[in-house]
Formats: structure tokens, sequence, C-alpha cells
């Protein structure tokens, strides 16, 4: 299941309406469908699901691994000096890190990927 499969799963999950679900994310139901499925979410946007939803546990949300849910939240608004983490403990920016450096090597094989292509078009018009 990819990331953008897990976040329509949290939408079902919650019973909410696509529509307004995405709306209140700030992003659009169209990056979610067709070719665009295919595409990552911006670390940023991954940030506000987490903000928005802090009982999804973000080790399930960016690597699919675990459970969807966290048994416990701790928030560090509550001014207790308190990390939030995961329901393994891990603090929230290692998870981050993680779906940063996946990213990242999304990237690098999309740059591979143009990088043939060009070849391939040049290849073509000679």
């Amino acid at each position: 299941m990819t990331i953008k499969e897990r976040v329509l799963h949290i939408a079902k999950q919650k019973g909410l309406q696509k529509v307004s679900f995405f709306q209140d994310l700030g992003i659009s139901y169209a990056n979610f469908k067709g070719p665009q499925k295919r595409s990552a979410l911006s670390s940023d946007t991954l940030v506000t699901i987490l903000q928005r939803y802090p009982d999804v546990d973000p080790v399930w949300l960016l690597m699919g691994e675990g459970t969807m849910m966290r048994t416990s939240v701790t928030r560090p608004e509550q001014g207790d000096g308190s990390v939030e983490s995961n329901q393994k403990g891990e603090p929230l920016h290692a998870a981050l890190q993680q779906a940063v450096s996946a990213q990242e090597k999304t990237i690098k094989l999309l740059e591979q990927q143009v990088s043939l292509l060009e070849q391939e078009l040049r290849a073509c018009r000679k």
C-alpha cells in the first residue's frame, strides 16, 4: 500500500467524505487519482495529516509498518516537555526523516527515468 493509499484509508476509516477530508488538509483530491496517484506527497502535507489526525501512527503512514492507530498519543502542546512519539516510542521526527529519505530515493529514480527518456527523445530526433 502506498502513502497515498494509506491517506485514503484514513478518510475511509474515519468515515469522512473525501472532498471535505482533502479540503481540511488543504490538498486536492485530484492528487490521489489517475497518474497523480503515483506521485509523492510533500513533507508539509504529511506533517499536516499527522497534526490533524494525531491518533494516526506516523510509522504506519510513512512506512506502512505497524498499525494505523496509535495506542496512546502525547502532544507537545500539553506543555509537559514530552516529544510526540509513536507506539514504539520512536520520535516523530525520526519517522519524518525516513519519509524524506524515501522521497529522495523516489526523486533520484524519477531523475534517472527522465534522463533515459531524454536520451530516447534525442535518439528519435536523429
